[in-house]
């Protein structure tokens, strides 16, 4: 995943596979699978602070984050059909990264069991607590944010590289997870009953920590949930060179099957530059328009 904003976090002679010096680009190594990954495409996504309120006469006018760009990692091993140049995008996309200089940086719940270094909390506790955020810390410079609806994941750690994690729940997760998260000084808010509302899920971090410029960093799942919320309105788009013809490719934007049917309510892209980087990478950068989320969902 993409490397953090956090200068101090990284070093000199951090390679591809230095998970410290590139906490976000951590490879499954775990798998134990013979394959290089690359950044083969990078995506930033620039998400509005939050929903317009319905009662706003200035449709379009609340201000906006210009969001992260967001890593699509894929892997490449030795096989006929997979090329791609010597080296990694990883330094490509760390450079966008700090371009874009996001309060805050969000991935979803698979991408954030990367991260995780602990085993799941334990399943009872004999305390209660009140779905209400709760900050172990809100002087950062930058947070590392993630989706994590049903409290699935033990993190044994409350930051990636410097950034500390705030972990979005909702209101379903037991208090033994609650406890768990807190035993490790990790931060939490709630934005939905059982499922998820981002929208509110931005209002929050924006009222409580500040955050104005958040930085989706996938994967595909939580990009594609965003971008059909009508929340995405910038993208910042880094091509590799490469060349794939295996099947199953990971996808920039992705969807379940439920939800492949519900289109983005995405009306217009612009592209806004575009500029030439080393190795024949291209960085394209566009501004997305989105038709009122609510006259397209009918919510």
């Amino acid at each position: 995943m993409p490397a953090k904003p956090a200068k101090k976090a990284r070093t000199a002679s951090a390679g591809e596979g230095n998970a410290d010096a590139y906490p976000r680009q951590k490879g499954r190594q775990e798998n134990n699978r013979e394959e290089a990954c690359i950044q083969a495409a990078q995506v930033g996504l620039a998400i509005p602070r939050g929903r317009p309120r319905p009662a706003s006469s200035n449709k379009g006018s609340h201000e906006t984050a210009r969001h992260l760009p967001h890593g699509l990692q894929c892997g490449w091993s030795d096989a006929p059909p997979r090329w791609r140049p010597k080296g990694s995008g990883g330094d490509l996309f760390e450079r966008v990264h700090d371009e874009l200089a996001g309060d805050a940086w969000l991935v979803g719940r698979v991408t954030g069991q990367e991260f995780a270094k602990g085993k799941p909390y334990s399943a009872s506790t004999k305390e209660t607590f009140p779905r209400e955020p709760w900050f172990a810390r809100r002087d950062a410079k930058a947070y590392g944010v993630v989706l994590d609806a049903h409290g699935k994941i033990g993190w044994g750690r409350s930051d990636i590289g410097g950034d500390p994690i705030v972990v979005v729940l909702s209101e379903a997760v037991s208090d033994a997870h609650l406890a768990g998260l807190r035993g490790e000084g990790v931060s939490y808010i709630f934005a939905g009953k059982s499922e998820l509302d981002l929208a509110l899920a931005l209002d929050i971090l924006n009222r409580e920590l500040g955050v104005k410029q958040l930085l989706l960093e996938g994967g595909g799942g939580a990009n594609g949930a965003f971008l059909r919320a009508g929340l995405v309105d910038e993208l910042n788009l880094i091509l590799c060179p490469a060349v794939d013809g295996a099947k199953g490719a990971p996808s920039v934007f992705d969807s379940t099957d439920a939800e492949a049917d519900r289109r983005a309510p995405v009306t217009a892209m612009t592209l806004e530059s575009s500029q030439a980087l080393e190795g024949g990478a291209m960085l394209l950068r566009y501004r997305i328009q989105n038709a009122d989320i609510q006259s397209a969902t009918g919510r």
